[in-house]
């Protein structure tokens, strides 16, 4: 049933290619695992100047999958241009820059980074990516406020995965740090009755 309402949806888009038909079908094929037959479907409307943000976004992913890089690059770029203060094009970008990824580049790195600190200074990617920096130093304490704040009220798993981290490593040069990891983790579980 699941399948045919998949069918259905991609036929629509057929017959009626608009902007919204065409991006709900390319998610819908996205959870599919069929990110050629996204791709495909999304590649003419994220190439032309009618593609949205959203659209973008939707297109890079499905590039992504598919090994596409230089398409992936190309959207999420496009993105920034249309919307400098768009988190979620920086991410994905900041992951094809980074040393050892498809399209690995220190330059376009810091450039990518001090753009997104320009727009979204106080955004979580930017914090994100500044705890990642300071866990890649060794610098536990920083790294642990950092993810903290990321923290707040809302849990971010991967800031507590970032801040578990922390304490396991800091635990031999820092065991005060560790037992106030261990602390905040306890107190979380706690206050859980059902975990």
């Amino acid at each position: 049933e699941c399948e045919q309402a998949w069918l259905q949806l991609a036929e629509l888009a057929k017959s009626s290619p608009t902007p919204d038909v065409i991006q709900a079908a390319g998610w819908a094929l996205l959870i599919q695992d069929r990110a050629p037959d996204a791709l495909a479907l999304l590649r003419p409307l994220a190439e032309s100047d009618a593609a949205d943000e959203s659209l973008l976004i939707q297109g890079a992913e499905a590039a992504a999958r598919c090994g596409d890089f230089a398409s992936t690059e190309r959207y999420l770029q496009r993105v920034i241009q249309r919307d400098p203060g768009e988190e979620h094009a920086y991410e994905p970008l900041l992951g094809l820059y980074a040393a050892g990824a498809p399209l690995a580049d220190e330059s376009k790195l810091a450039a990518t980074v001090r753009g997104l600190r320009e727009a979204a200074p106080l955004g979580r990617t930017i914090r994100m990516a500044t705890a990642r920096e300071l866990v890649n130093r060794s610098l536990w304490p920083q790294a642990q406020s950092q993810l903290l704040a990321l923290q707040g009220d809302r849990e971010d798993p991967e800031a507590l995965a970032l801040l578990t981290t922390v304490w396991v490593r800091s635990a031999s040069a820092t065991p005060e740090l560790a037992a106030s990891g261990e602390k905040f983790l306890r107190e979380r579980l706690s206050s859980r009755p059902d975990s």
